[in-house]
């Protein structure tokens, strides 16, 4: 059986018969039904390999739904895990599962309701599926365009150890890498270290696709590529990023909700691979003060069947006058894009920092401080993408690229241009270039403002809706109300003293 990440799309998914023979000649006994709650964590439950049969696949299996984050309340908790068979993985020993044991299949589920037998509309992955409707149905208006490709460039830290704790009386977080220069001889660990250090004794700014022995994880990375393969998930590439400890990879673009599954799949695969190598990876935009942060630029295409529509030998870039539109649309309702791309109050503290990020609503093909980017990597026609740049791993990817899509598709249909673009703004002047320009959220709380406001574009075609919107917004609000309700550390440092 081939992995999901590698089926062709035409093809027919398995049925629950041949499922059967197939666990059956290889000795599998246990599936991982697996489900993404609002927040954009995955669940899992456990099932014998017997129970996933027609009954399960058509009617589903019963859950309590109010025990995961932003879905049903009490009085209301009943739901089905629908298995979509076109996603099922085999999972065998691996660098992510090295408990090695018979191995098991996966399976990504969508959610019901167990009354009407129709879909959650909360569901994340029915969000993503709504959203590829509403742009099949868009027609002549995106140059018939009957398919969108996303493609989520991952960053992450794998640290060698992470402690944290938040209570009444105290607050702290001791994070460490064995690339991170406070390693180094002479640095604040270095000397107390009874085992030498490969940490570059200086800032590590200059470790981007860093090679042994500066890099360190060179072999957990490609441990972590083998087995997002053999799940499915392949990576165009991967490498060291900027930071200490910090990975890179770019799964393969694939259409919604399936390039949104790639994100899961990495993620899961990471965590583990990492944990069993005796560290732990974290998606944070900002883990650590004076260091990169961690990112998740999205790029996405319209495709009329085989033929890309986001390319124009003759345009700036490469890029058509549609992918202008699109462009401009995702520029228009940037600030609003980032109440789900950026919805954590961390992933402003990263856009803050500036060493590797984004900083600026603006457009350009080179500038690395633009917000939305026309990446050139490659000649070829279907290499001709827009990024929106500012994403970070801590958003909801069904939720995050659904939101981009119907903003794109808005440009498309208002026809909005993007304005001239952007090439290489310094920090001197990125505060004054910023003034010409939308401006970009300062904070969590500035983005939910900002979707409060301009929301009517996600409503289209009722992909996204009122109920939704509300709920994640006062769900981030609470975040907000909790990190402010409370001292950090570098208070003390400040006050404690005044």
């Amino acid at each position: 059986m081939t992995p999901a990440g590698t089926r062709n799309a035409r093809r027919r998914p398995p049925t629950p018969g041949s499922l059967r023979r197939f666990m059956r000649r290889h000795a599998i006994d246990r599936v991982a039904l697996r489900v993404t709650d609002m927040p954009g964590r995955w669940h899992q439950f456990s099932i014998p390999a017997a129970r996933l049969d027609g009954e399960a696949v058509e009617h589903g299996t019963g859950f309590d739904g109010s025990s995961l984050r932003g879905f049903q309340p009490i009085e209301a908790s009943d739901m089905l895990l629908v298995p979509d068979l076109d996603t099922v993985t085999v999972e065998r020993a691996s660098a992510a599962r090295p408990d090695a044991g018979p191995p098991r299949l996966a399976v990504i589920c969508d959610l019901r309701d167990p009354v009407t037998g129709r879909e959650y509309r909360r569901d994340p992955r029915a969000v993503a599926r709504r959203a590829e409707q509403l742009l099949r149905a868009a027609g002549a208006a995106t140059g018939g365009a009957d398919g969108a490709r996303f493609a989520a460039d991952i960053e992450c830290y794998i640290l060698d150890g992470a402690r944290f704790e938040q209570r009444a009386q105290s607050a702290f977080y001791d994070v460490d890498s064995a690339e991170g220069a406070w390693n180094a001889p002479g640095g604040p660990r270095g000397d107390a270290e009874t085992q030498p250090r490969i940490a570059p004794g200086g800032r590590f700014s200059d470790s981007y696709a860093a090679a042994p022995p500066l890099d360190a994880g060179g072999e957990l990375r490609v441990a972590i590529a083998e087995a997002l393969a053999a799940a499915g998930a392949p990576s165009t590439v991967s490498h060291h990023a900027g930071g200490p400890g910090q990975l890179r990879i770019e799964p393969v673009a694939a259409p919604l909700p399936r390039a949104a599954d790639l994100v899961q799949w990495s993620r899961y695969i990471v965590r583990n691979a990492a944990r069993a190598h005796g560290r732990v990876a974290t998606f944070m935009p900002l883990p650590m003060h004076d260091q990169r942060g961690s990112g998740m630029g999205v790029r996405q295409s319209l495709w009329r069947g085989d033929a890309p529509l986001f390319h124009d030998p003759n345009g700036y870039a490469g890029l058509s006058q549609l992918g202008r539109h699109y462009a401009g649309g995702l520029l228009l309702h940037g600030a609003a894009l980032m109440a789900f791309t950026n919805p954590s109050t961390n992933s402003y503290r990263r856009l803050a920092a500036g060493a590797g990020s984004p900083r600026l609503l603006a457009f350009s093909a080179g500038s690395a401080v633009a917000g939305v980017r026309v990446p050139v990597r490659s000649a070829q026609p279907g290499a001709t993408q827009v990024e929106f740049a500012l994403a970070d791993g801590t958003a909801n990817p069904y939720l995050a690229m659904a939101a981009m899509l119907l903003a794109g598709l808005d440009g498309v249909a208002r026809e909005v241009d993007p304005g001239d673009a952007l090439h290489h703004v310094g920090r001197d002047r990125a505060q004054q270039t910023a003034q010409s320009l939308a401006a970009l959220p300062r904070s969590l709380e500035d983005a939910l403002d900002a979707l409060e406001r301009d929301h009517e574009f996600l409503l289209r075609g009722g992909v996204f809706d009122r109920e939704l919107i509300d709920s994640w917004v006062e769900a981030k609000r609470g975040e907000v109300r909790e990190l402010r309700a409370r001292p950090t550390p570098y208070e003390y440092e400040l006050y404690f003293d005044g």
